[in-house]
């Protein structure tokens, strides 16, 4: 019993000391207006908001990002992790899904921390002069697998009767 809860207290101390790091150990940022922001909207009442920030750290790439959930806006884990982050055409980051979540504060804003991380990009001069943006990259939550291959089908369908109709045509030579 005593072991147990020696064990248990270390475990408390160690994951409350890291309160505010990500993956690659970079303290959390307090979003401010540096950070740049993205609206998705699912209709007229609901959207998922997301804040970002990319910034030089030991000669690479860091990008710290949060994002915020107004009524039944989208899937966090889903939407975050078919988005990317670019500078110019460069892709920094694919998957988001280590932002933090944040306040969400009337009208568009947020408040709260941001989660950070280092990438395996070299900071290039030109990227000081460039405004982050969002992306959603293609994949399932785009087109989820039954609606990619009920489109297929129909293209199929489509070339099928379009090569019928140009085979049945008389030719006049």
């Amino acid at each position: 019993m005593r072991v147990i809860k020696v064990v248990a207290t270390v475990a408390v101390v160690a994951l409350g000391g890291c309160t505010g790091l990500t993956t690659s150990n970079m303290p959390s940022q307090t979003i401010d207006a540096s950070f740049s922001g993205t609206a998705v909207n699912r209709d007229r009442t609901s959207a998922l908001y997301m804040a970002y920030k990319v910034f030089p750290v030991a000669g690479y790439v860091a990008v710290c990002g949060a994002w915020a959930k107004k009524y039944g806006a989208l899937a966090p884990e889903v939407f975050l992790g078919d988005s990317a982050i670019y500078l110019g055409e460069e892709r920094i980051l694919g998957s988001l899904k280590f932002f933090s979540r944040a306040q969400l504060e009337p009208p568009h804003g947020m408040s709260g921390q941001a989660a950070c991380t280092k990438t395996d990009v070299r900071w290039r001069p030109e990227f000081a002069t460039m405004r982050p943006r969002h992306t959603l990259t293609p994949s399932k939550y785009r087109e989820p697998a039954w609606a990619r291959r009920k489109r297929e089908e129909a293209e199929a369908a489509r070339a099928a009767a379009k090569q019928r109709a140009q085979s049945s045509t008389p030719t006049t030579e």
